[in-house]
């Protein structure tokens, strides 16, 4: 009784997608169920939808050129949309917790989003700013909420990896095949290269290469004598990828993490990660020595620079003394007045100092950002946040050896911070907050309940 109209449903869901077919392209008669199967099962599993987002800098730009849909439909957008229709069922079933533990860190990231908000009324940037808060609110609360819901337990967190992993394999295999293609034809070519894929930011290839190359030191780390001779090439491939992205600050922040890892969290495997950071410290040095210069040349000539537009005029500066100017002009245009000091100049403010003004532009260090642009009482919020993040995640000292799975996550947590104080802004290094949602619930499970992977 209850199967036939379901079954008159799927009849005229099939009529209706051969008369779109033979009017348009019939292409669309697989395509269309295609495009909805995938949907329901992106719904379904809001973790993979959750992953794919976390790679938005690198495949949106890529989606756009080959499908034209999302030309129309915002990729971003649409995956935020895929996420909560997923959180919303499991509500329903309820399966919807978020752990007493962790109100705390919510209240803390809400009062920090209430003053984000706020200073959108008074920012010299308007267009921009509100832009920013938009954009954080909705996507960078979409990530750090989420794994506090779909990961109660160390299974679900182990799955995670699991998909995670599998997305890092994919970049990884692409970017070795553009490096050997660009090794090939460098012979000729005397520009300095910055290798990337599908047309992204290299710093966002690099940032998740350093990450995947610190889990694979946690990886040799813990693993027996016979599986180095295959973790070991993976590593160095991992570097010299990060390498030819020309991009110093995830290469940077790959070692300091790894190292920050061993001193702070690692116990008993201390010394053996501790002697693969060297190992990894030698290879990039042989590696800047060995591969072609134009690969190599940002690392070993950074005083050089870049062509850079300013008030005064065309100038050759280095991106390092860019950073370093970028800092100076915040922190003296912050103390500018006691309102400055107390609420910042507002969301986005740091871009109304430059030429293009109400634009997309940032100091390129997270403390600093908020500092400028939601003063002190902003910074304030955001260090007490990090302060509680990173106190419940060194707890995990308490267990005699922590499992593998939670070792990954906290140090693509640390990686990630740190590069987030080199390169981007708040939005752009929404993936930190991702990580640290992860590495939280995954860890607070092992300290409490001790459950522990074979």
């Amino acid at each position: 009784m209850y199967r036939f109209p379901a079954l008159v449903f799927f009849i005229l869901i099939q009529i209706g997608l051969m008369v779109l077919g033979l009017t348009t392209n019939p292409i669309l008669m697989i395509g269309v169920p295609i495009a909805g199967l995938i949907t329901i099962w992106l719904i379904y599993n809001p973790g993979i939808s959750l992953l794919i987002l976390a790679f938005t800098g690198i495949i949106k730009g890529f989606l756009i050129n080959i499908i034209p849909f999302f030309e129309v439909v915002d990729y971003t957008f649409l995956f935020t949309i895929f996420i909560w229709l997923g959180l919303f069922r499991l509500y329903f079933i309820k399966k919807w917790r978020i752990p007493d533990w962790s109100k705390s860190i919510f209240g803390i990231y809400t009062l920090f989003c209430i003053i984000l908000l706020f200073s959108g009324f008074y920012t010299p940037s308007p267009n921009y700013g509100w832009q920013k808060i938009m954009r954080f609110i909705v996507f960078n609360t979409t990530m750090f909420i989420t794994p506090f819901i779909i990961i109660k337990n160390i299974r679900d967190s182990k799955r995670t990896l699991f998909w995670f992993r599998n997305l890092l394999i994919v970049i990884v295999v692409t970017m070795m095949g553009y490096i050997l293609y660009f090794l090939a034809i460098s012979s000729g070519i005397s520009l300095l290269l910055r290798v990337s894929i599908l047309g992204a930011n290299p710093i966002t290839v690099g940032s998740f290469l350093a990450i995947g190359a610190g889990m694979i030191v946690i990886l040799i780390s813990r693993s027996a004598f016979k599986y180095w001779t295959l973790y070991i090439p993976i590593l160095g491939i991992l570097i010299i990828a990060i390498i030819a992205t020309g991009s110093r600050g995830p290469l940077f922040s790959f070692l300091l993490g790894v190292l920050l890892f061993g001193i702070f969290f690692e116990k008993k495997n201390q010394k053996q990660l501790l002697l693969f950071f060297l190992f990894s410290v030698i290879f990039l040095v042989i590696a800047l020595l060995v591969l072609p210069e134009n690969l190599t040349g940002r690392y070993l000539n950074y005083t050089t620079g870049e062509l850079v537009i300013q008030r005064e005029g065309v100038k050759r500066l280095s991106t390092i003394a860019m950073r370093l100017q970028y800092w100076e002009l915040s922190i003296s245009e912050w103390l500018r007045s006691i309102k400055t000091v107390l609420i910042g100049v507002g969301s986005g403010g740091f871009s109304s100092f430059y030429i293009l003004r109400d634009y997309k532009f940032y100091p390129h260090n997270m403390f600093v950002e908020v500092l400028l642009e939601l003063g002190v009482i902003g910074l304030s919020l955001l260090v007490l946040f990090w302060y509680k993040i990173a106190k419940i995640l060194i707890s995990i000292k308490k267990i005699e050896s922590i499992s593998i799975i939670n070792a990954m996550w906290i140090v693509a947590a640390v990686i990630s911070f740190l590069g987030a104080q080199f390169s981007g802004d708040i939005n752009g290094n929404r993936v930190v907050w991702m990580f640290a949602a992860i590495a939280l619930t995954s860890v607070y499970s092992e300290v409490n309940k001790n459950e522990q992977y074979p």
